[in-house]
């Protein structure tokens, strides 16, 4: 069974007003039961926040099993929950 090793590694300071940058940078590394990168696995991925803020999406890895996304959120955005989940393999 494939797990998520690690998610969220970096994430840009939420709450600073007019001064926030309004991204999120996300990683996902997929790594298998050895601690093998598993390349093209498909990850679900749910973000969202008050002010109605919802991304869902389905990402797939590299070949290196690595997911490496950024996305904008709405300026003022106070709570911001992100769930990333596996799906299945190509």
């Amino acid at each position: 069974m494939k797990r998520i090793y690690s998610l969220l590694i970096f994430l840009l300071a939420l709450g600073f007003g007019a001064k926030a940058q309004n991204s999120v940078h996300v990683q996902v590394y997929v790594v298998d039961m050895n601690n093998q990168p598993v390349p093209f696995w498909h990850v679900y991925f749910n973000a969202y926040g008050d002010q109605n803020f919802n991304i869902n999406n389905i990402l797939g890895t590299n070949g290196t099993g690595v997911i490496d996304t950024m996305f904008s959120y709405p300026s003022g955005l106070n709570d911001l929950l992100i769930f990333v989940s596996t799906r299945g393999c190509d």
